[in-house]
């Protein structure tokens, strides 16, 4: 017979949760920013810019980045080799994105001339 509900079996499932939930990462953070040297919320930033919302753009970005045009033109890019958008068809170019927030008036958004 097998006992599920004894103190030991018990026991052990709460030794296993707190285990699992003291150091989880897990799928919390997604790979993109994982694999980003900066750590910027790529997914964060994708989404303010499908939404048009540039100036919400330059905040979250400014978090990390102090001068994002300059760094979406140099950076190698990791994020995009982690990217899970290009198991559907390509990766996110999250350098470009920050090029594409210039031209709509990012540095504006916070009266900065260089971004």
């Amino acid at each position: 017979m097998i006992y599920t509900e004894s103190s030991r079996v018990k026991d052990a499932r709460k030794t296993v949760l707190e285990m699992l939930l003291s150091n989880h990462t897990g799928d919390c953070r997604a790979p993109c920013m994982l694999a980003c040297p900066a750590q910027t919320d790529c997914q964060g930033y994708v989404a303010l810019i499908a939404n048009g919302q540039y100036k919400e753009v330059a905040s979250l970005i400014r978090e990390k980045l102090p001068l994002p045009s300059s760094i979406g033109r140099i950076c190698p890019h990791p994020c995009e080799k982690e990217c899970r958008r290009q198991l559907v068809d390509s990766p996110n170019k999250y350098c470009h994105f920050k090029i594409i927030c210039r031209r709509h008036g990012f540095a504006k958004s916070n009266g900065s001339k260089n971004c």
